[in-house]
Parts: structure tokens; C-alpha cells; sequence
């Protein structure tokens, strides 16, 4: 389980870019709508600089687990530049993103095929366009089997 709440960024995850900034978003962003659906104390949000800053989450490795994992989404619903990423052999193997608004709903990423291996979450913007930005609260990744 991965979450925002606190000043700094889970444990292991790797930040690239600006979009993300320092530390974990705790409300709406100058110039954003109003952000809807955060648990807890806060989110990642790559609107922090604007549409226009792109960076990148990166999770530490984990075994895939066999039940699907669950993440909180928002913000844009371009899933090619904006979105959260199981990564398993240094590819995408699956994606979720927004709804092109402001609220974080439930979104599940498909894992049984990939179950046992080695993967890890990124979370991605690479868009510099109008609504190509992420929001991500709250991960859940099951625990393995054995």
C-alpha cells in the first residue's frame, strides 16, 4: 500500500522531471480546478507547474501479485502520455488514467497474466497539452501468494 500523505515521497519511489515537484501535493494547485476525492493528507499531482511540466514516479520493484492492484486516478484521459503504468521487462503491459477532470476515482490494473514476476508502477506525464496532466492518491498492491 502506497500513499501521499506525508511530506516526501513513498519509500523507494524515484522522482524524474518537475511536474511532480518536491513532494506530494496536499490540496488543489494555483490555476487548477478544484480537486476532488483525496484520501487522506495528500496526492501526487503534476499540475503543480501547469500542463506544460512532465515527470515521471517511478515504484520500487515488487512481485506482480495475481489479484489486480487498485490506484485513485484523476486528471487527463490521454492514456499514451498521461497515466499509471504496470511495468513488467521494461515495458507498459498496463494503464490507467483519467477522466479528463479533477476527481480521483478507483481505477484497477489487470495483473494475473504478469503474476509472479518482477514489475514495478510508474507514473507518467509526458504530455504538454491541455488536460495532460495525472493525479494518483492511494495504491493498493495485493500481497503475493506464498
Amino acid at each position: 500500500w502506497w500513499s501521499f500523505n506525508d511530506r516526501k515521497w513513498p519509500e523507494g519511489f524515484k522522482k524524474e522531471g518537475r511536474a511532480f515537484g518536491l513532494f506530494p501535493s496536499k490540496g488543489t494547485a494555483r490555476k487548477q480546478q478544484l480537486v476532488k476525492g483525496i484520501h487522506g493528507e495528500g496526492f501526487a499531482n503534476s499540475y503543480r507547474y501547469g500542463d506544460t511540466a512532465r515527470g515521471k514516479l517511478t515504484s520500487p520493484d515488487f512481485v506482480v501479485p495475481k489479484r489486480s492492484i487498485v490506484v485513485r486516478v484523476g486528471g487527463g484521459s490521454n492514456c499514451k502520455t498521461t497515466y499509471v503504468g504496470l511495468e513488467v521487462d521494461g515495458k507498459i503491459v498496463q494503464r490507467v488514467c483519467g477522466s479528463r477532470d479533477e476527481e480521483l476515482r478507483t481505477r484497477t490494473l489487470q495483473t494475473r497474466k504478469w503474476a509472479g514476476q518482477s514489475g514495478r508502477l510508474v507514473i507518467v506525464d509526458e504530455g504538454k497539452g491541455p488536460w495532460e496532466h495525472i493525479l494518483v492518491d492511494d495504491i493498493a498492491v495485493p500481497k503475493t501468494d506464498g
